[in-house]
């Protein structure tokens, strides 16, 4: 079986809150058993304060938004302890910011547009990654819509 795990937020490359545990640890447990998981979350610099080695998956990927085509990378690592593969959507407008939903307190005030991004991203990159899932599995409200 093959699923997709898709969040806004995977300890340890992003934490607000318990999502970002389950999201980094679920997959894991689930490798242990045999299924081809893979993660996909957004891009945060947090991700590259993480440390962890990053390649470049795909290079340009055209992503269907209402009345516009915007665009994303891809980029590869491996949840630490794991040979789970974790993509990470680079969309800097979207996703370059200092926190994951807003300063504290606070909220972006574009999270819907930009968590839909992120929603519509996870299903166009699948074709230039060559692979399928048969299951996506969507945590939360960010990635549901």
């Amino acid at each position: 079986m093959k699923v997709l795990l898709v969040s806004a937020e995977v300890t340890p490359f992003a934490k607000v809150g318990g999502l970002a545990d389950v999201a980094g640890s679920l997959p894991k447990a689930l490798k242990e058993l045999g299924v081809d998981i893979r993660v996909l979350m957004p891009k945060y610099p947090s991700v590259t304060r993480a440390g962890e080695e990053l390649k470049r998956a795909v290079e340009a990927c055209p992503v269907p938004m209402p009345g516009w085509i915007s665009g994303c990378a891809l980029d590869e690592a491996r949840l630490p302890g794991s040979d789970v593969p974790i993509y990470f959507v680079e969309h800097n407008d979207y996703f370059w910011r200092d926190y994951v939903y807003g300063p504290p307190g606070g909220a972006y005030e574009d999270n819907l547009e930009r968590l839909s991004f992120l929603c519509r991203a996870a299903l166009a990159v699948l074709t230039p990654l060559g692979w399928r899932p048969d299951v996506i599995h969507l945590n939360d409200w960010h990635t549901s819509i």
